[in-house]
């Protein structure tokens, strides 16, 4: 998306708009350009122009839009970390999207929530959605997205300590990612394998997935990932008492982090 070359258009419909006048083009238009603020990451101004066309489609009765507004308006209070305002227009997306009897919308609403609750730290409730997602979206055969759902249970289950279901959840979705060549997804599955693996102490098969993984980003190449293999290895070499590996691996970590201005990857690198 190129924002800028997009909001030129998305200003001559609302231009266009205010003459004819349209209320529902211009709900669209106001829509379309809190878009290209969001893709500009100036959350505040997506946010005002969502706003407004939501409450046009409120008084338009269409459904389905403003269902789609309202979970644009909780992915902005999401990115700006407001947890309960993002959980409340999720909630009333899935509300609508019941309403209308939309399931698949449905499913988003509730996977979007399934965040917010584990955000929250209240991880009962977002396995429960995430569960039913993962349920529907098996059922759809839709494997990419299954594969999504079972990496962020797994992370979950991670979080929770449960590490049995972490590892099958983490499993399921690497089968599924190898499934529909998602080669990236696979690199980042490898690097959340070997997370578990070292929570357990078994470091011997945490270090084969991280070096899976990064065999992996020579053909799809990761700063981010690779900064981040690099600090799992130098941390699971500091655990097995391997101090000159561990610090080489810290060394070349920060480096990586340094080249991509990655705050807390380059202080992670410092004091791990």
């Amino acid at each position: 998306c190129y924002p800028d070359a997009a909001m030129k258009y998305t200003q001559k419909g609302l231009d266009l708009a205010a003459k004819i006048p349209d209320r529902k083009w211009t709900a669209l238009m106001l829509f379309y350009h809190g878009y290209c603020f969001y893709e500009k990451r100036d959350y505040k101004a997506a946010l005002e122009y969502y706003l407004k066309a939501g409450l046009i489609w409120r008084k338009t009765k269409e459904a389905k839009l403003l269902s789609e507004c309202y979970t644009n308006i909780g992915i902005v209070y999401w990115k700006t970390s407001k947890l309960k305002a993002a959980q409340v227009y999720y909630d009333s997306a899935f509300t609508i999207n019941r309403n209308i009897k939309d399931t698949a919308a449905m499913m988003r609403s509730r996977n979007n929530l399934a965040i917010v609750y584990r955000a929250e730290g209240n991880y009962k409730q977002a396995l429960s959605y995430y569960l039913d997602v993962l349920d529907y979206q098996e059922q759809k055969k839709n494997y990419k997205k299954a594969a999504n759902v079972s990496l962020n249970i797994g992370v979950l289950q991670l979080e929770m300590k449960n590490y049995a279901d972490a590892e099958t959840h983490f499993l399921h979705a690497l089968d599924w990612y190898i499934q529909e060549k998602d080669e990236k997804a696979v690199l980042e599955t490898h690097n959340n394998l070997g997370l578990l693996y070292c929570r357990q102490e078994r470091y011997e098969e945490a270090i084969r997935h991280y070096k899976v993984a990064w065999a992996g980003l020579k053909k799809n190449p990761d700063k981010e990932l690779e900064g981040m293999i690099m600090l799992n290895l130098g941390s699971i070499y500091k655990y097995m008492k391997k101090y000159d590996a561990a610090l080489i691996h810290f060394r070349n970590a920060l480096a990586i982090h340094r080249s991509i201005d990655n705050t807390e990857g380059i202080y992670n690198s410092q004091y791990s």
